[in-house]
């Protein structure tokens, strides 16, 4: 007997402006349960940090936490958890990483871009730290950033910054904004997709040994104490980028994620133009096993062409789902190059997408995207649906 279709339900309270991202918390280290964590935080353009509880029991869902981190509009947002309970990140149009202690609910700045790296000191355009991934993987409290001032940077969250936040202890400069961002899970590798459709790969292994303000050093020059009062970001260590390369898709890059279980062999990039293309490593210094590289339309209506939005990884089985601004969510087995279901069919864009820790339910964020410039359009609500092993399971070659 087949079984049904779950349907989504809506969460509580949802966000009153555009969703910008969706995370489920990760467990906390010190409890003995395998469980998913039923925390699901979000980001939007109200400037507003929410977290609500999803428990198996739909009905009991909950908001039980909002705050206003004072970033303005928030764009990202990344996650760790230690003894202390859970630590989230959110990134700001004003270019502040924020970090909020869940315990207890307090808010300080752990690093900033400052917008040094774009095209001028007067560029209209603000330092956004438009992308962030926590590096749980390298075994360090370290948070990677990447903004549209075309920068990169990680912190050492376990440094006191103040109110003005605290020193990277590597950067990056990058060839374009930062449209998407993800990190491997060893930690090896992150990927930034970055407008003029370039992906670029760096390798953030090697962290100076302290990572305290003004102690680290460059791998090119070593700048000496005096200088620390002439650049936020002089004493930042180089990060070292593998490539540098130029997407296979025509148009601009709205997504990006490192897909591969137990580890990422490719990356799969979303574009404007309703196509995701697979591409892999082996110039980066990871062997893809023969796979080459391709690309697939999705998220088409008749003629009508939208936007590739967001890209989850199933954690379980290493299988992608995509949402577009055509409302729609779609599994796809990208090794074998086979779409597998639609997932869920929304009002209005899919903003973002998250599974939960074990992959048994996908979070979806319906928020209208403006890819038809302004109009009235369906409020923004977060859906969670449970998710079947039949629409994420690979299929065998054929």
């Amino acid at each position: 007997m087949a079984q049904q279709t779950p349907e989504p339900f809506s969460l509580p309270s949802p966000p009153n402006d555009g969703i910008t991202s969706l995370l489920y918390l990760p467990s906390s280290s010190s409890s003995s349960s395998s469980s998913s964590s039923t925390l699901l935080a979000s980001t939007s353009w109200d400037g507003a940090l929410r977290v609500h509880d999803v428990p198996p029991d739909a009905g009991a869902s909950r908001l039980v936490l909002s705050r206003a981190m004072g970033s303005g509009p928030l764009l990202s947002l990344a996650a760790s958890s230690g003894e202390g309970g859970a630590m989230i990140y959110a990134g700001g149009s004003d270019g502040a990483v924020r970090r909020l202690d869940v315990a207890t609910s307090t808010v300080d700045v752990v690093g900033r871009h400052s917008g040094v790296g774009g095209t001028s000191s007067s560029s209209l355009s603000p330092p956004a730290a438009s992308c962030l991934s926590s590096l749980d993987g390298i075994g360090r409290d370290v948070v990677a950033s990447a903004g549209w001032d075309r920068e990169f940077h990680l912190w050492d969250v376990r440094t006191e910054g103040g109110d003005g936040g605290g020193k990277p202890v590597a950067s990056a400069t990058l060839q374009g904004k930062a449209f998407g961002m993800d990190a491997s899970r060893d930690g090896r590798i992150v990927v930034v997709a970055t407008s003029g459709r370039r992906n670029c790969f760096l390798d953030v292994r090697r962290l100076p040994s302290s990572a305290g303000a003004g102690k680290s050093t460059s791998t090119s020059t070593s700048p000496s104490p005096a200088d620390d009062d002439n650049d936020d970001h002089e004493l930042a260590m180089e990060v070292e980028q593998l490539v540098d390369r130029e997407s296979s898709l025509k148009y601009q890059t709205r997504c990006v994620k490192l897909f591969g279980i137990p580890n990422s062999v490719g990356i799969a990039v979303g574009s404007i133009e309703g196509r995701v293309a697979i591409e892999y490593m082996d110039d980066v210094g990871i062997k893809s096993g023969g796979g080459k590289k391709y690309a697939f339309k999705c998220h088409r209506v008749g003629e009508t062409i939208y936007p590739v939005n967001a890209i989850a990884l199933h954690p379980v089985h290493g299988t992608l789902a995509t949402g577009g601004a055509d409302g729609t969510v779609v599994t796809w087995d990208a090794a074998n190059k086979k779409k597998l279901s639609v997932v869920a069919k929304c009002p209005t864009s899919i903003s973002a997408l998250a599974f939960n820790g074990d992959g048994t339910r996908i979070a979806i964020a319906s928020s209208y995207t403006f890819e038809e410039g302004e109009r009235d359009h369906p409020r923004e609500e977060i859906y969670v649906r449970d998710v079947l092993e039949s629409e994420v399971m690979p299929k065998s070659k054929k």
